[in-house]
């Protein structure tokens, strides 16, 4: 989670990442689950170390901005392909989505 504070402020951002491995899903405790509401997302892919999760996030607030949308809530980063695949920095995939609304 990016919270929509430290975006909208454009300090340094710090990025809380969560792991979690399941091993069946009887061990999945429904309590921790969040279901979002349907809305619209701003969404990149980049590839690469945690360094270039700054340069994303840049590109994805100046796209909210110049077309015309608003944040409405904190992001969420996806990892798709991290150290637990790979140990090559380059071949790590990861994905950021940002709730907007169209003001």
């Amino acid at each position: 989670m990016i919270p929509q504070e430290e975006l909208q402020a454009g300090t340094q951002v710090v990025t809380y990442r969560l792991f979690k491995v399941q091993k069946e899903e009887s061990d999945i405790n429904t309590h921790n689950i969040i279901t979002l509401n349907r809305q619209k997302f701003a969404s990149l892919y980049y590839s690469g170390d945690y360094d270039e999760e700054m340069r994303c996030l840049d590109r994805i607030l100046d796209f909210i901005s110049s077309n015309g949308y608003t944040l409405c809530g904190d992001a969420v980063e996806l990892a798709h392909i991290d150290m637990s695949v790979t140990d090559d920095e380059q071949e790590m995939v990861f994905e950021i989505q940002v709730p907007i609304t169209l003001t």
